[in-house]
């Protein structure tokens, strides 16, 4: 026997409700994703003084020194495309980009937070491999090899 009324009725806003929050979830963590990691300005400067300068921009100095981040140079959309055509599905939930981005790794060296955060860096040419949720990227999983 299927629901009626009011017990219809609330079956069908929670369901709603669900599917919103999930929405919003995945929105959510396609931002903090594409905050944390992606800058798509082919810097020219020295990855040292690069790093000092991102991170600060970025607020990863607070409350804690980050201890290590990679931002990827590359537009948004040329990252969605890893968790469909562009990319090689690793398994259900992760993928493999099949192109290689310019990247640049920041590591701490110390100091006090937020001001005084220390960084060194390396840029390279790599292949990254992601979490994908509702085919967009949430999370930077691995700095692979240059070539699939």
């Amino acid at each position: 026997m299927l629901p009626k009324g009011p017990l219809l009725s609330c079956l069908l806003l929670f369901s709603i409700l669900f599917l919103v929050s999930s929405v919003d979830a995945s929105l959510a963590d396609y931002q903090s994703f594409l905050r944390r990691h992606v800058d798509p300005r082919r810097t020219t400067l020295n990855p040292h003084i690069y790093c000092q300068r991102i991170m600060r921009e970025k607020s990863l100095t607070s409350p804690t020194c980050t201890r290590k981040n990679t931002f990827i140079h590359t537009r948004n959309s040329q990252l969605k495309v890893i968790c469909g055509v562009g990319g090689m599905h690793y398994n259900s939930s992760l993928s493999d980009s099949l192109v290689s981005y310019l990247i640049t790794t920041c590591y701490s060296m110390g100091g006090t937070p937020p001001a005084l955060c220390r960084y060194r860096g390396s840029s390279e040419r790599r292949r990254i491999r992601v979490n994908c949720f509702k085919g967009i990227p949430v999370r930077l999983r691995e700095i692979l090899i240059a070539r699939p």
